[in-house]
């Protein structure tokens, strides 16, 4: 479970040596809370064929050098994010990314009509909206 700094507000005095001291530690107790937080939902995989999104899935690293791929994503939760990066830079193969089931990417067709090709050296940001059953690119 990720653990969250209170929010502190204090404006320091710069020429005051404890108050400069104070918001060091600070900002080094908030910097250590958010490494903690990015090092428990981090999870990185690389693929290089078909592969079905897991829940546990952020970053996606893809590499389609033997040949285009499907990405299928997990069925949408609000805020449920993915990173996809098409690691490729050597040929024109792509990741193609798939909703599941009847959900939408930037309110396009459903399923496979609304597949996204992510070309070689590109990457998305998509998050998923519960609201519209929607995946968007960021």
């Amino acid at each position: 479970m990720a653990r969250s700094a209170p929010v502190t507000t204090f404006s320091p005095d710069p020429t005051d040596e404890l108050d400069l001291e104070w918001t060091m530690r600070q900002f080094w107790r908030i910097r250590n809370s958010l490494q903690e937080t990015v090092d428990t939902q981090t999870n990185v995989i690389r693929v290089n064929t078909t592969y079905t999104a897991q829940e546990a899935d952020i970053v996606i690293l893809a590499d389609p050098s033997g040949g285009t791929f499907t990405i299928t994503l997990k069925a949408g939760q609000d805020a449920r994010f993915y990173y996809v990066k098409n690691v490729n830079t050597t040929n024109a193969n792509v990741v193609t990314v798939d909703p599941n089931g009847s959900e939408l990417i930037d309110d396009g067709g459903a399923g496979t009509g609304s597949t996204f090709n992510v070309k070689a050296g590109d990457s998305i940001h998509i998050v998923f909206d519960a609201v519209n059953s929607t995946w968007w690119i960021i």
